[in-house]
């Protein structure tokens, strides 16, 4: 299927406009300079000697999605590669003790065996996404691997790869897309942008048919309305220095969760 956004989809300027500023606080509030938490982690990671170690504590990162509890339990977390520590239960039950997930996976359950199936999983295919970076695979090949890790979805998967681009890979990653299959606040952002409400073709596009009373949303077709925003953004009067900014889309995707919230 290959439907073309220009046809079919306008824009409002006040939505765009809304957008952009939304884009630009995330820029101008440090959310990757210096003092950010991007930063911590990196100077946190390139301390490691391996990617096999890099690879790991970003796990952890992503899993649990507190830098603090990153910090303060590194040494075990590396300890993990090669077997079970014998107090992984009690080391795993004192990070849960009084801590919340971060808020990616604020629902996630607070368990050993729930963290034990998904540090099983990513190990499995840890060989797999290390040589896949040292091959320069798509960002889709790599994507695809990560949501079959336990507990993994959509977010936590697009996360850990944002971080390996920011400051893990060698080799940009070139996601060709924001993946929004399964996304919430990203979804709806596109969908707000759009005014759906207010647009029937539009509706009817990311609307699949109705089953079991529920919506199937199409997501091709939601995909490819989120970069037609992409694209909207880089020509509009944004400056050279977002424009130009290789990371932009994971920024982008992150301005569409907020700025429709309350909405």
């Amino acid at each position: 299927m290959n439907i073309n956004c220009e046809s079919s989809v306008e824009e409002k300027n006040d939505k765009l406009e809304e957008l952009i500023n939304q884009l630009k606080r995330s820029y101008e509030g440090g959310c990757t300079g210096s003092g950010s938490e991007i930063e911590k982690l990196e100077k946190l990671i390139e301390k490691l000697d391996s990617k096999d170690e890099k690879l790991i504590i970003l796990f952890h990162h992503i899993f649990f999605g507190k830098l603090e509890i990153l910090q303060k339990y590194k040494e075990y977390f590396l300890s993990t590669l090669k077997n079970e520590p014998e107090d992984s239960k009690n080391i795993i039950k004192k990070i849960y003790s009084n801590r919340k997930y971060g808020n990616h996976r604020k629902f996630c359950t607070k368990s050993f065996d729930y963290y034990k199936n998904a540090l099983t999983s990513f190990k499995k295919i840890l060989p797999k996404i290390k040589k896949n970076l040292e091959d320069d695979e798509s960002f889709d090949t790599l994507y695809n691997q990560l949501t079959k890790v336990d507990s993994f979805g959509r977010t936590a998967a697009w996360d850990f790869l944002e971080v390996i681009d920011r400051i893990i890979s060698d080799h940009p990653l070139n996601p060709n897309k924001m993946y929004l299959r399964g996304a919430t606040g990203p979804k709806y952002g596109v969908h707000y942008f759009f005014s759906v409400n207010d647009n029937n073709e539009l509706r009817e596009k990311l609307k699949g048919e109705l089953e079991d009373k529920s919506l199937r949303y199409n997501y091709e077709y939601l995909e490819e309305a989120g970069m037609r925003i992409f694209n909207i953004i880089k020509d509009s009067n944004i400056s050279d220095e977002i424009r130009n900014d290789y990371f932009l889309i994971y920024n982008l995707e992150d301005a569409l969760c907020i700025f429709q919230k309350d909405k």
